[in-house]
């Protein structure tokens, strides 16, 4: 008696009761120990870490077995879901900001040719390098107005 691999835990346990029940009617019944020893064994690889935690506690009854058996196949179906849809979400939020390889539709805004943007422009990093374009950054000049000559009390207050 083994765990089929795509079996959910459900319709295992279920699997389990019914070989119980069968045994029990032909008057060869199985003690819990026996039954929670039959079931442990059986589980698929997948379930390891579970099943060494439930061998070591003794005084566990097969109904409390169950319970955490089904409970550890629920998280791990939730945490499955889970990273699907944290995947998902992380895929379309570095999408959103991924740059469309196909330039052949753009303009560029400094010679008017299609295919690239300015700042890939070949005219505009010659011209820069001949000293005809000045770069992006903006100047500013600061301009201090003289004291006042009548000698009025805002003579210290300088304009921009």
């Amino acid at each position: 008696f083994k765990m089929d691999d795509g079996v959910s835990m459900s319709s295992h346990i279920n699997n389990l009761r019914s070989l119980i029940r069968q045994l029990a009617e032909v008057k060869a019944a199985i003690e819990d120990e026996d039954a929670k020893a039959i079931l442990l064994n059986s589980l698929s690889s997948k379930y390891s870490n579970v099943v060494f935690t439930l061998s070591q506690i003794q005084s566990q009854s097969l109904d409390d077995m169950i319970a955490a058996l089904l409970a550890e196949e629920k998280r791990t179906t939730e945490d499955a879901e889970g990273h699907s849809q944290q995947e998902s979400a992380f895929y379309s939020r570095t999408r959103k900001y991924h740059r469309r390889s196909d330039k052949s539709e753009i303009e560029c805004h400094y010679c008017k040719k299609r295919g690239h943007t300015a700042w890939d422009c070949r005219v505009r990093a010659n011209d820069v390098l001949k000293g005809k374009v000045i770069s992006n950054t903006t100047n500013i000049a600061m301009v201090e107005d003289p004291p006042d000559a009548e000698g009025s009390e805002d003579s210290d207050e300088y304009a921009l």
